[in-house]
């Protein structure tokens, strides 16, 4: 075969624009995104009890789901995390196992669960979304949070009709439907509060009532009496002493966010947060394009004072991390190009750069039409990588058709004789290098999944440097050196010589190659134990660079955008004013160390009540509170983000009734994830949590080390009821107290 294609007149052009097609359709079809996609064996089961205390969701809740999950087949790891009122079982299977089935088992054995509170939500048994950000807007203005609400949810409407594929709130509150009743409105009525709610239960509900007729006369039965809002609610009729009373006779009823819900505001206004996502096998530009065409058309028409903040953009971030790969591949290509013009000659090094595109781009639609990959960072990081692959056999093939012309050789024999003399050479190569990232191949686990796409676009560049290098370039090469004999040296004999500088260049480096380079090499092998032994203390002095930490190691285990975040915990004689004050304080620091680094670093902050986050795991509840800035990208900053939160921190002042707090850089590198993580286990959770606080302590004593939390809050005080013998004898019950 390649000598048909080196012989052929047309066959190697061919080849080369069908490659060209092929991999310019690969570039126009293939989706951007940030990370390849991957497969998450986990099932989660989340439970909520709206009132209920963490021990007794753990007690009644947690662990009879735990014992149902414990035995499914192919689990390897079970964990929980339960906090006032919710619950979260997570499942993480083996990686080969059969999700769908797996999460089947899952809901079949917590469906069979017979002894779970009345009053709990139905669980929710689901596997996580693997989804991507698209856009973080904040929706504020100097009117009220009821103002802004149904703006979010129209906005939400258009988004997805747009494409959007979904949409996080943060300081969207839930919202209930309240019926406030006087004591003694309830005696006058005679009913008690649990009567009460029964009645408005049973009276507010849709409910099948079966079917009537028969053949084509019959019809479905339905009783919609569900009441959506307050006004109907007021208008429920409810049985009193033989009397139908209306609920809004003697009741208020008022919807207003339930109590504790998380709180937004920037610049001293309301706000809410619209995150936008979408999954993974969509297009990052595509969904960047719809959001930035809807905020245009939306922007125009929003009330007075109302505004769209887009305060994080993640196709900005990947177009710019795409920006600087692509910059760092072409400033490669160019001293490639460089290199080869240099050693190669015109006509080889001009068909060898011409064939690195060609090969990228066969790769790219082999990377997409095979494999289902598309762009993204690890991708192109892999295809940079490939670039020396490429330009390493394109050279070795080239370099030895070009020798067989200069030994004599016709154009014709000189390509078939190049080519095939360095096809074993060239594909030892190859296989040598995909055997050097096997390893890759072969890590199993979420972690591999993550990482093929590595070896797998090395693969891909590699089958598309055999193709070109071996049918491409050869023809290539005959018909450039064909032309190069046509000229007849008599014609013009100063045509073929080298010009100055070359005839110079080579000479030198002959001479550096005679007499510097090979008498070391042939020292290195008359001496191979000298040899060895530099090899290893070259080895042993990198070693120690590390180990000294003169080279640090940076784990980037994603891209984000690096941001500012203040985390706090307040303890229980914290009062709503001395909570108020202190993210006050928050925000009056973070704006004046903004100033002493000229207003240059920060885009903006909101204040964030009922809500933190300590170690990436989301607190909620009254006692939290977070601040939450937007930092500035690399280019446009003056001070690194690690060294703003120093002098922030050194501007805060901590009161006594701040239990936890934590100011640290989220994102960018490692994603802000703690440098060290311990595990502390235990069955008592006293003592649990005592331990934890002298380890924090301890740890905190050394120099340098900051954000010392535990994720073992001690949560609100708890008043513990009994009933006695006078109260049994009147009929009352805990759960009939507890409901009042």
């Amino acid at each position: 075969m390649i000598q048909q294609f080196a012989e052929h007149r047309v066959a190697a052009n061919l080849l080369m624009i069908m490659m060209i097609l092929a991999g310019l359709w690969a570039v126009r079809t293939m989706p951007s995104m940030l990370d390849p996609p991957a497969h998450f064996p986990v099932v989660m089961v989340e439970v909520n009890w709206t009132g209920a205390a963490a021990e007794d969701m753990t007690s009644l809740v947690t662990t009879p789901i735990e014992q149902q999950l414990r035995t499914l087949t192919d689990l390897k790891e079970l964990t929980s995390r339960t906090v006032n009122g919710h619950t979260s079982v997570t499942a993480i299977f083996h990686f080969d196992a059969d999700m769908s089935e797996a999460l089947d088992r899952a809901k079949q054995r917590v469906a069979s669960i017979r002894n779970l509170p009345a009053g709990i939500e139905p669980p929710v048994v689901r596997r996580p979304l693997d989804t991507e950000p698209v856009s973080v807007l904040l929706l504020t203005g100097p009117v009220t949070l009821s103002e802004l609400i149904p703006l979010a949810r129209q906005f939400e409407k258009e988004l997805l009709q747009r494409g959007i594929e979904g949409i996080r709130y943060d300081g969207l509150p839930e919202e209930e439907i309240a019926v406030l009743v006087d004591g003694q409105q309830l005696q006058s009525i005679s009913l008690t509060l649990e009567a009460l709610a029964t009645e408005v239960g049973r009276s507010s509900q849709n409910v099948p009532a079966g079917a009537v007729g028969r053949g084509q006369a019959s019809h479905q039965l339905r009783s919609l009496d569900q009441r959506r809002d307050a006004h109907a609610f007021a208008q429920l009729p409810i049985e009193s002493n033989g009397q139908i009373i209306r609920l809004g006779d003697f009741a208020d009823i008022v919807r207003r966010p339930r109590q504790g819900q998380p709180e937004l505001r920037a610049d001293g206004h309301p706000a809410i947060e619209m995150q936008l996502w979408r999954s993974t096998n969509t297009d990052a530009a595509r969904a960047d394009q719809v959001v930035q065409n809807w905020l245009a058309a939306t922007r125009p028409n929003l009330p007075a004072g109302v505004e769209i903040r887009e305060i994080a953009n993640i196709w900005r971030m990947l177009d710019a991390q795409l920006d600087m790969i692509l910059k760092n591949a072409v400033s490669g290509l160019l001293l490639v190009i460089g290199v080869l013009y240099l050693f190669l000659g015109g006509r080889a090094s001009w068909w060898v750069t011409v064939g690195i595109p060609v090969s990228f781009l066969l790769g790219l639609c082999l990377f997409h039409v095979v494999f289902g990959y598309g762009i993204s960072i690890i991708a192109l990081i892999g295809f940079i990588m490939a670039l020396g692959i490429v330009v390493d056999d394109a050279i070795v093939v080239g370099e030895d058709i070009v020798s067989h012309y200069e030994q004599g050789a016709d154009p014709r024999q000189a390509a078939v004789a190049g080519a095939q003399r360095m096809w074993v050479p060239v594909m030892t190569s190859s296989l040598t290098t995909m055997a050097a990232f096997l390893p890759l191949l072969i890590i199993g686990g979420m972690l591999g999944d993550m990482v093929l796409a590595l070896p797998t676009v090395l693969l891909c560049v590699i089958a598309a440097s055999l193709v070109e290098c071996f049918l491409v370039l050869p023809g290539h090469l005959r018909h450039s050196l064909e032309r190069a004999q046509l000229a007849a040296p008599s014609t013009n004999p100063s045509r073929h010589q080298p010009a100055v500088w070359r005839h110079r260049f080579e000479a030198r480096f002959n001479t550096f190659r005679e007499h510097t380079f090979t008498p070391w090499v042939e020292r290195a092998l008359r001496y191979p134990g000298t040899t060895l032994l530099v090899t290893l203390c070259a080895m042993l002095v990198a070693l120690s660079l590390v180990v000294a930490q003169h080279v640090g190691i940076n784990l980037v285990t994603g891209f984000d955008f690096e941001a500012l975040e203040a985390n706090v915990e307040f303890s229980s004689s914290a009062s709503t004013q001395d909570k108020a004050d202190f993210i006050n304080h928050l925000q009056d620091t973070l704006q004046s160390t903004h100033e002493q680094h000229n207003n240059d670093n920060v885009l903006g902050w909101v204040a964030k009540l009922n809500r933190a986050d300590f170690s990436n795991e989301r607190a909620d509840g009254e006692q939290y509170a977070a601040v939450h800035a937007q930092y500035a990208f690399e280019e446009d900053r003056s001070i690194s983000p690690q060294a703003f939160v120093r002098d922030w921190q050194a501007h805060i002042q901590r009161p006594a009734y701040v239990e936890q707090l934590t100011v640290a850089v989220s994102g960018g590198a490692n994603n802000g994830n703690p440098d060290i993580t311990l595990v502390l286990r235990g069955y008592n959770t006293a003592q649990l949590k005592a331990g934890t606080q002298a380890l924090a302590e301890l740890l905190a004593s050394y120099p340098g080390v900051s954000n010392v939390t535990d994720n073992l809050p001690y949560g609100r005080e708890q008043i513990i009821f009994q009933i006695t013998p006078r109260g049994r004898s009147l009929g009352l019950t805990a759960d009939s107290i507890g409901r009042q």
